[in-house]
């Protein structure tokens, strides 16, 4: 798509078509060829990435019998989970007093060079004192930290469960995801 785009702006103004409709076009009427075309790759590439984020996000779903079978905790998801870039492999594992959920760019990503993000909770653990709180959804405290190697982390407690997201994202960005999922698994 990038050497579509780089081609198409590469292009001079008094190019020539071979359709005989478009030698009788003017020039400002070429220039707005030309930025309909690159309109149409930047709406294609924003319904790629969102098509491929509602994927991810169905992926994760669709570990939840599995994990609700083995947690006794309850799992927060967000409505939806926007992580631009290349398709995202999901891996989850659970135990009675949490879950975990491991974003990757490889399934069964197990280094720093693959890893994306991930969602988890803990019973009776509590976040750490020198975070940052923030407000976060029905009154919850969130506490985030942007990580030097732009992660941010955000927790928050929930009926003594201590819940968490890390990823390769912005402070709003993972607000807006903790929101998210607070609102769609606490409901109305």
């Amino acid at each position: 798509m990038k050497k579509l785009f780089q081609k198409v702006m590469q292009t001079p103004v008094s190019i020539s078509l071979p359709l005989p409709i478009l030698y009788a076009l003017r020039r400002p009427t070429i220039l707005g060829l030309k930025l309909s075309i690159v309109i149409l790759m930047n709406l294609s590439l924003l319904i790629l990435r969102s098509s491929v984020s509602l994927a991810q996000i169905a992926e994760i779903r669709a570990l939840l019998p599995q994990l609700q079978r083995q947690t006794n905790v309850r799992i927060f998801l967000p409505r939806d989970l926007t992580i631009p870039g290349e398709r995202i492999y999901v891996n989850g594992q659970a135990s009675t007093d949490g879950y975990g959920i491991s974003l990757g760019t490889h399934p069964q990503c197990q280094s720093n060079s693959c890893w994306i993000g991930s969602l988890g909770a803990t019973r009776g653990q509590r976040p750490p004192a020198d975070f940052k709180q923030v407000p976060l959804a029905r009154g919850i405290t969130g506490y985030y930290f942007a990580h030097p190697r732009r992660t941010s982390i955000l927790y928050w407690v929930y009926d003594g469960v201590l819940y968490g997201i890390q990823l390769k994202i912005g402070e709003q960005e993972i607000i807006d995801i903790a929101n998210s999922a607070i609102e769609e698994t606490l409901g109305n």
